[in-house]
C-alpha cells in the first residue's frame, strides 16, 4: 500500500517541525522518545490507517485509538534532559495530534 510510506513520511515531517517549534533545545530528545514510540506502534498505526482508508473506521475512531496509546508514549529523553512534567505531557498530545493529522492527510480523500 503506497499510504504506508507516505504516512510516515508525514509523520516524520509533522514530528521535526514539532520539534524545532514547540521543544527548542530539546529537540533532539523529543525525536528520540517520539521515534521509538512509532517504531513499537508502527503495526497498529498501519492497521487503523488501512481501516481508516477503506472507511471501517472514522477519523474519530482513529482519533481515539492513537490518543488511547498516551500513556506508551515515553518521554524518558526529554524527562531525563530536565524538562518539566507539564511540558512533557503538553508535546505528548501535540505528537498525538501530530500523528492523527498525518493519518488524516494521508489515508482520506
Amino acid at each position: 500500500m503506497a499510504e504506508n510510506g507516505a504516512f510516515f513520511k508525514v509523520v516524520e515531517d509533522g514530528l521535526l517541525a514539532l520539534a524545532k517549534q514547540e521543544a527548542g533545545e530539546y529537540a533532539s530528545e523529543l525525536v528520540k522518545d517520539v521515534q521509538k514510540f512509532v517504531d513499537e506502534n508502527k503495526d497498529d498505526l498501519l492497521m487503523w490507517g488501512k481501516q481508516l482508508a477503506a472507511g471501517e473506521m472514522t477519523a474519530e475512531g482513529f482519533n481515539f485509538a492513537v490518543k488511547g496509546r498516551h500513556r506508551l508514549l515515553r518521554m524518558e529523553a526529554l524527562t531525563q534532559a530536565g524538562l518539566a512534567t507539564i511540558r512533557v505531557d503538553e508535546l505528548k498530545h501535540k505528537v498525538l495530534e501530530t500523528i492523527v493529522a498525518a493519518a488524516t492527510k494521508t489515508f482520506l480523500p
